[in-house]
């Protein structure tokens, strides 16, 4: 894990005794291990809703400003791709 921000906080001993049996019953090597688990699980569901938020708010907003590729234009695409040496892709992206 990379090094982050120390927080400290106080728990009322009720949540901290829960915390201590839910981290050994859940094999966590620790309580801080769960709790560091349970605060990421809650970032990434907040950032999910925030994402999802964002599509439903703008859903449709590019409608009509997208101009579809044609049969032509796809083929040639495809053409150029086809035609270009990609035998060190790896390399180019440092893989």
């Amino acid at each position: 894990m990379t090094k982050g921000k120390m927080i400290h906080l106080r728990v009322p001993k009720k949540i901290h005794n829960y915390l201590e049996k839910a981290s050994k019953s859940l094999y966590f090597s620790s309580t801080q291990d769960l709790v560091r688990e349970i605060l990421r699980n809650f970032v990434m569901d907040a950032r999910k809703k925030e994402a999802i938020g964002w599509l439903k708010k703008n859903k449709g907003a590019l409608n009509g400003k997208i101009k579809s590729m044609t049969k032509n234009e796809r083929e040639k695409l495809l053409r150029e791709y086809l035609e270009k040496d990609t035998s060190n892709i790896l390399g180019e992206h440092n893989l």
